[in-house]
């Protein structure tokens, strides 16, 4: 071996995905490396350090076109992070639970059990699908009975029970959520915690490391994406708990505040922007969906958004509106 000899990070899991391709999946927040299967003996050598950033070594000699490859690898993996001694800084600052991790796994085993017996993969997906669109009927069935005035009650003395409200009980379920369809498609959560990018900003995360193993685009998109269908659904849970309140109450003023902070949440997290649950979904549908299918899932993805921002305003202007002609 030599000195300047080049050795993947011990954090690195060397594994098959389901088409036989070798993925390098790092225990930490840095994204995985796919290679080729041809590649695995190239692989066997970055584990044992056997060659430098040349592709050169003593003991055991590669052609040219093998060494070259082993460069090009080398030159890729140390820009990931992902040799000993090269790692890249992780690019914020995240903290872990792992006994959350292991309850929150343990408890969505136990509620995907009886579906994941009796249903098949794809058969999952289309449940996904009709819990989505029986929750977006459902909730503008309660718009237009409630005549738009969702918001109307949010200056209630009381708001601040409602910001602590969605505080507390937002974050765990929505987080949860990604746990469950993690264990509805036999996938177990890896990791649960929060993670800052800079500031006093801190974000919650459920991490299911080994769906990037899989190649279904029904399994790899819907982990994502159901973060927004669970938006989706506390906020009809929340218009539910609005129409059954009585009005003027604190109860109902509480559940308008409420209502319009997972408004807000679900045009975050149905948003475009890189880190997004939709941008993910949409992201891994670019790479295996086809072209047609990809855009299709694109405008619907934006549609969705569209039509849920323009109802929101039209909601908040009602709202204003009933304060406006209240006596």
């Amino acid at each position: 071996m030599i000195a300047t000899a080049v050795r993947l990070d011990p954090d690195v899991e060397v594994v098959d995905d389901d088409k036989g391709r070798i993925v390098l999946l790092p225990r930490d927040n840095r994204d995985p490396v796919r290679l080729a299967a041809h590649d695995r003996p190239l692989v066997e050598h970055l584990c044992e350090g056997t060659f430098d950033m040349e592709g050169r070594g003593a003991g055991v000699r590669l052609s040219d076109c093998q060494r070259g490859r082993f460069s090009a690898i080398a030159v890729a993996l140390d820009r990931a992070g992902l040799l000993a001694g090269r790692s890249v800084p992780p690019s914020c600052r995240i903290v872990r639970f792992p006994a959350l991790a292991r309850a929150f796994d343990a408890v969505a085993a136990s509620l995907t059990r009886p579906l994941v017996a009796l249903l098949p993969v794809r058969a999952r997906g289309v449940l996904l699908q009709t819990l989505s669109a029986g929750t977006v009927l459902a909730l503008a069935a309660l718009w237009c009975a409630n005549g738009g005035r969702m918001f109307a009650e949010v200056l209630t003395p009381y708001w601040w029970v409602g910001v602590v409200l969605f505080l507390v009980v937002f974050p765990p379920v929505h987080e949860f959520s990604h746990a469950l369809a993690g264990r509805l498609f036999g996938l177990s959560v890896t990791a649960v915690g929060a993670q800052s990018r800079g500031g006093l900003s801190w974000s919650p995360f459920v991490e299911v490391r080994r769906a990037v193993l899989s190649s279904d685009p029904v399994v790899r998109i819907w982990i994502p994406l159901v973060g927004v269908v669970c938006n989706l659904l506390l906020t009809l849970l929340a218009s539910l708990w609005i129409w059954s309140a009585t009005p003027g109450s604190a109860v109902a003023g509480i559940a308008s505040v409420v209502v319009a902070l997972l408004h807000v949440r679900v045009l975050i997290d149905g948003g475009l922007g890189s880190r997004s649950d939709a941008s993910q979904a949409l992201h891994i549908a670019d790479e295996l969906l086809s072209t047609i299918q990809a855009r299709w899932l694109r405008r619907v993805v934006r549609s969705g958004y569209v039509l849920f921002m323009l109802c929101t305003l039209c909601m908040i202007a009602l709202s204003f509106d009933a304060y406006r002609i209240a006596p």
